[in-house]
Formats: C-alpha cells, sequence, structure tokens
C-alpha cells in the first residue's frame, strides 16, 4: 500500500513538474520575444527572424523534456520550420541507451514509419505530372505481374489508394516486418503471395492500407523499370539534398534487395520498447519487401528540408521536385464528401488546429513514433522521432501543442448544447460498429479484437456515448462534435435511412467504422465463451455427483457428450490463453506461431464435439430416468455450444493464419 501511495505522489509531482517547466518555457518564450521585439538598434523584420526560433526552441524543451521525463523516452529528433527555413533543429536524449551515443539531429537516422508514404506518393505524381499515370485508370492498367481483382464490379484506381479507399482488409503479422533480413524478398513477390480481400468497394470508405502502398511503389517500378529505392534516391533525395535518408535498410552486401548505404548505418537509432520501467532492446526490424509503406530511416535536419519544399509548393534550394500546381493539388482532398472530418489529401492526412488547416502523416513501427505536421497558411512545420513506442500517443500531440503556443487561435472550443428534439433520432444512431481497419478474412482478425470494437449509446442529456470515453453533440444532420474538443464525427446512411458507418477525427488521421449487429461484436463471443466454461463446469460437477449413483443405461452417449464437452471447452480456452502470452511477445519470424497452430486444430476439434453435443440435445428429452432440470442444462449447454462454434468461424480461429 505504500508503495502504491508514494508511486502516485511521484506521479502527481511528475505531472505538476511537467506542467510547471511547460508553463515557464511559454513565459520565458514570451519575455524573450518582448526583449526582442523592444530592441530599438534591429530592423523590425530581423527582430521577429530572431525572435521567433527562440521562442518556438524554449518551448519546444520545456514540452519535450516534460514528455520524455513522464513517458521515459530514451531519445527524440525534432526539426521546426518557418518561412522556408529551419528554426529549430535538436535532438534529445540518447540515440542508444548502451553506447551513450546522444541523438544528433543531423546524423542519427530514425524509423518514420508511414511518413515514407507520403514520398511515394510525391513520386507517384511525378509521374503523374510526366503524362506516365492516370490516377483514375485500372491500376493494372500499370502493374506487369500482379492484378488486382474486380471484386466489386469496378476497378481499383491510384485516386482510391491515396485516399486509402482501397478496400482492402488489413494485415501484418508473419509478413509486414520481419527479424530477419533472410526474410526479406521483393515488393513483387510480397504483393503476390500476400494479397489481402477487398472487403469494400473501391472508393466506399477510408480503410488504412500498408498494401495500398506497396502497390503503388510496385506501380513505381514498373511504370519507370528501376527498383523503386532507386527511383526515389534520384527524384526525391537527391535532389533535396537528404544524404542521410533512405528507404533501405541495412540487409547486407550480399543480398539481393538494395541495401543501407555502409556509411549511414552507424548513425541508426536503436528502438526501444518499456516494460515494467526496463528498457527492451528488440533489435531492428526490416520492412523491406514493403518499402514503400514505411521503411524510410531519416533525420530531423532532412525531414526539415522536406516539410520546407512541401510548404514552398515543390521547390528548394532552385531545385524543384513538383510542379507549383502538382504539390497544390497535393493539399487537396481526393474525396469531398466528408467535408467537417480529417480526410486524405493525395496521400497526406488533413485536418484543422486551432482553426488552421494542417497537412501530414503519423508513422509507428514497434519500436519508434513519428509525426510530421504542417500548416501552409502559416508557412510552418514540426517533425518528431521518438525511439520508443508510443502507446499513449503522447508524442503525436507536440505538433499541435506548438502551433497553440506559437500562434494565435483563430478558432476556439464553443459552448454547445444537444438539440431539443434530439432524443427522436438519437438511437438510430446507437449501436454496434467495427473499425474498417482490420483483418476480415484470416486469423489477424481475433488478435484485434480488443482495438478495433466501439460501441455507442445515448444518455438521458442527448449525448452519444462511444466505449471509447468520448461524448458527442449533434451540430448538424449526421455530423457530431466531441463535447471536449473541435474533433468532428460524420455518419453515413444507406438509401433507405439505416446508418453505415461512421468516420472520426483523430489527432493523428482519420477513422472510420463499420455499423455490426450484435452476433459479429467481441462480446458475444466473450458472452458465449462465459456460459460455455460456466456451463462446462456445472456439468463436470454433476457427473462427479451422478459417478456411482445412476444405471449404466443412464450413462449411454446423449448422457457422455456434455462432459466431452466441457473438457473440449476448458481445454481450448486454456490453448488460447497460451497463444496470447505466446504472441504477446511476438517480435517476429517463425509464423504462424505453435500457438496458432494448436487453436486452429483445437477451435476446429471443439466444434465437432459442440456438434454432437448439439446432435443430442433431442434424444436426451426421451429419457424418462432424467430430471427436467438435467435436460434442460443439457440443450442449454447445446445451444451455447452452437453460439461458441458460430462465433470461433466468425473470428476465423478456424484460420487461414493469413
Amino acid at each position: 500500500m505504500r508503495s502504491f501511495f508514494m508511486r502516485c505522489i511521484f506521479r502527481l509531482l511528475s505531472t505538476v513538474a511537467t506542467t510547471v517547466a511547460t508553463t515557464v518555457a511559454i513565459t520565458m518564450a514570451g519575455t524573450v520575444i518582448a526583449v526582442a521585439e523592444d530592441d530599438p538598434t534591429a530592423p523590425a523584420p530581423n527582430r521577429q527572424a530572431v525572435a521567433f526560433p527562440l521562442q518556438a526552441e524554449l518551448i519546444a524543451d520545456g514540452v519535450v523534456k516534460g514528455l520524455m521525463r513522464d513517458y521515459k523516452i530514451p531519445g527524440l529528433t525534432l526539426a521546426i520550420v518557418k518561412d522556408g527555413k529551419p528554426v529549430v533543429t535538436k535532438g534529445y536524449g540518447y540515440a542508444d541507451l548502451e553506447t551513450g551515443r546522444p541523438v544528433d539531429p543531423r546524423q542519427s537516422l530514425f524509423r518514420i514509419g508511414s511518413i515514407s508514404k507520403t514520398m511515394t506518393w510525391i513520386a507517384i505524381m511525378q509521374l503523374v505530372e510526366q503524362d506516365r499515370i492516370d490516377l483514375s485508370a485500372d491500376v493494372n492498367t500499370y502493374l506487369k505481374n500482379v492484378q488486382i481483382p474486380h471484386t466489386h464490379g469496378v476497378p481499383l484506381t491510384l485516386n482510391d489508394m491515396m485516399g486509402h479507399r482501397s478496400g482492402f482488409e488489413d494485415g501484418y503479422l508473419g509478413y509486414l516486418m520481419q527479424k530477419s533480413p533472410d526474410a526479406i524478398v521483393s515488393i513483387e513477390e510480397v504483393l503476390k503471395k500476400h494479397m489481402p480481400a477487398q472487403v469494400l468497394k473501391p472508393g466506399a470508405a477510408m480503410a488504412y492500407s500498408n498494401y495500398a502502398v506497396a502497390l503503388a511503389g510496385l506501380i513505381i517500378e514498373d511504370v519507370t523499370g528501376q527498383p523503386f529505392q532507386d527511383y526515389v534516391d534520384e527524384n526525391l533525395f537527391k535532389p533535396l539534398g537528404m544524404n542521410h535518408t533512405t528507404f533501405r535498410e541495412p540487409l547486407g552486401d550480399d543480398h539481393p534487395q538494395p541495401s543501407m548505404a555502409a556509411h549511414l548505418q552507424p548513425h541508426i537509432a536503436s528502438g526501444y520498447m518499456l516494460n515494467n520501467g526496463r528498457y527492451i532492446k528488440p533489435g531492428y526490424e526490416y520492412i523491406s519487401s514493403f518499402a514503400p509503406a514505411g521503411s524510410v530511416s531519416s533525420t530531423a535536419a532532412d525531414m526539415a528540408r522536406y516539410m520546407v519544399a512541401f510548404l514552398q509548393n515543390g521547390e528548394l534550394d532552385g531545385r524543384r521536385i513538383l510542379k507549383p500546381a502538382t504539390a497544390l493539388k497535393m493539399q487537396q482532398r481526393n474525396f469531398t464528401d466528408h467535408m467537417n472530418v480529417t480526410d486524405l489529401s493525395h496521400g497526406f492526412f488533413t485536418g484543422n488546429v486551432s482553426g488552421y488547416q494542417y497537412i501530414g502523416h503519423a508513422g509507428g513501427t514497434p519500436t519508434f513514433s513519428s509525426m510530421m505536421t504542417m500548416v501552409p497558411e502559416l508557412n510552418f512545420g514540426v517533425f518528431l522521432s521518438i525511439n520508443m513506442q508510443d502507446g499513449n500517443l503522447s508524442s503525436l500531440a507536440i505538433p499541435r501543442v506548438l502551433v497553440k503556443a506559437l500562434f494565435p487561435a483563430k478558432q476556439t472550443l464553443a459552448d454547445i448544447s444537444p438539440p431539443a428534439d434530439f432524443s427522436e433520432r438519437a438511437q438510430r444512431f446507437a449501436g454496434h460498429y467495427m473499425n474498417n481497419r482490420r483483418s476480415s478474412t484470416t486469423m489477424e482478425k481475433f488478435f484485434e479484437i480488443a482495438t478495433k470494437y466501439n460501441a455507442i449509446s445515448v444518455d438521458k442529456d442527448g449525448y452519444l456515448l462511444r466505449s471509447d470515453g468520448t461524448a458527442w453533440l449533434e451540430v448538424a444532420p449526421l455530423t457530431f462534435r466531441n463535447a471536449r474538443s473541435n474533433d468532428m464525427m460524420v455518419f453515413e446512411e444507406d438509401e433507405n435511412g439505416s446508418i453505415l458507418r461512421y468516420v472520426t477525427d483523430l489527432h493523428y488521421g482519420v477513422r472510420s467504422a463499420e455499423r455490426v449487429g450484435f452476433l459479429q461484436t467481441p462480446t458475444f463471443l466473450y458472452l458465449s465463451l462465459g456460459l460455455a466454461l460456466l456451463l462446462s463446469i456445472t456439468s463436470l460437477l454433476g457427473a462427479w455427483h451422478r459417478k456411482g449413483r445412476e444405471p449404466e443405461a443412464q450413462q449411454a452417449w446423449p448422457g457422455r457428450m456434455p462432459v466431452l464437452a466441457a473438457l473440449g471447452v476448458m481445454g481450448f480456452l486454456v490453448c488460447l490463453l497460451f497463444m496470447l502470452v505466446q504472441l504477446s511477445a511476438y517480435s517476429g519470424g517463425v509464423y504462424p506461431t505453435s500457438g496458432m497452430v494448436l487453436v486452429k486444430w483445437v477451435s476446429i476439434a471443439v466444434s465437432l464435439v459442440l456438434a454432437g453435443l448439439a446432435f443430442s440435445a433431442l434424444p436426451v428429452w426421451q429419457v424418462s430416468q432424467w430430471r427436467l432440470g438435467r435436460k434442460i442444462h443439457h440443450s442449454a449447454f447445446a445451444a451455447i455450444g452452437l453460439c461458441v462454434i458460430y462465433a470461433l468461424w466468425q473470428w476465423n480461429l478456424f484460420g487461414p493464419y493469413n
């Protein structure tokens, strides 16, 4: 108890310290800018040019150092740009804890994850400028050896893919990231082998897809005849002088796929996980087979150049990577059906912070978290990356904090109340929703069970309550605002007026979620397994109680089925627990794991037993010696057994693995 109390006190003091540090930093920054602006000896433009970098650095220092202390972040690299030049380029903490190597913002290579996607899309737009690609054409037009089926009767286009509306289900285990370079194959080979099901019609709904972006990289290879990495080196990184940025990974000189240059490898930052207060160094994760979707390593200094070039409409130091019209087009949304919420603009997320429109992207690997946010109206951008996975997503909020601290707000949080007549239509929004970024046809669907589900209910005051803890108020037809922020949520309906899905803001992107029935929810699975376990225990207790007390005739196969089913259910739950414990430590390597294989076959076996139990339900009512309570118990177990079979099928525990 004392230990717990002390931890609470420490956490409170730590939070207070962070708040004080940030407040002091902002206050000092205000003092600095006031002093600088009061200097009568300096011309006005120079006073502002001197003051803003100092102000930005002081505020960033306060926010970053507090965050690193609170969340035990090993290292962070940061770049802030304003009016066409870097104003802050800084490293904090360590790129490698074991050697004590500090973060160097000009040399330390951090994994920027999905921010890599924006570079792939710029490469695509270069080919659009050259009339070699049409964003509205069937992608099969440009692919040589991989073809995408027209599952829903319409072709997939690059416009769909840029808006993350390809319709592909999500997936990653066993092929997206690898622990050994020996498992890395070409982009074409991995895309052929692991083509996901297209579960939604192209263009219909936002469903984030790594596969779609990797497919765009393959299109670049097939159209140009160059390896993807070579094309980006020559047409993006070299023109921008991003000499410490690469899609290549340290695969080894003799590897058939492109490998990182030797002079860059000593500067790779080590990634960490935090487990019970201890740092774990899992080792390098290889993403080269899906390189276009997330394999870039870069420095803060190089990312500053990248942001400046984009904010200057494709030009840096007299060299151009995009025509101005193309760069401006990339700031326009691919789809205009949800203008009130964050969406995709040719591969970049767009949204609102303090009334300013931003464009950017987040990125994450198992051991790195990154964020890039640009505000064209302010000619301002922020990039940061930490060498630890940020489960709290706290580091991703830093750009928003800096915008709010450095610039006057154009939009504040207005006080609103639920409409008086909302109760008349409130229940049409209540129900169960599943995130569209999920696996639908493989066993991975089950592994995401805790993170992809949201229930929406209505409280007595007229708020929509989501099970993620947020409350929402109606501000327009089908449109809701977060009660505590300016985040928005928009519902879509079909031609009959029934709710299909919702689309909602995230502070690092956007999410859409499909409405589903109760039988498709995690709750139904939990309820089925829980009742099955309860009935298994009572069946075994009943069998033990009757042992030696009833004639052998009553021990015929209908009487033995509940015991067999009980053992099957309990054995399945043990195997399921083993699989989940094993997967909690999985970081690549052999796939499927032994636990997954075991669960698949035990799922099939227990389902056969439960089917036998259901088949035996009718004969038990013809056994005159059985008491009514036993017959009801047997039938109830049989019914729950059928529910379990359905739930195991619904969550793909019969396979396939991927």
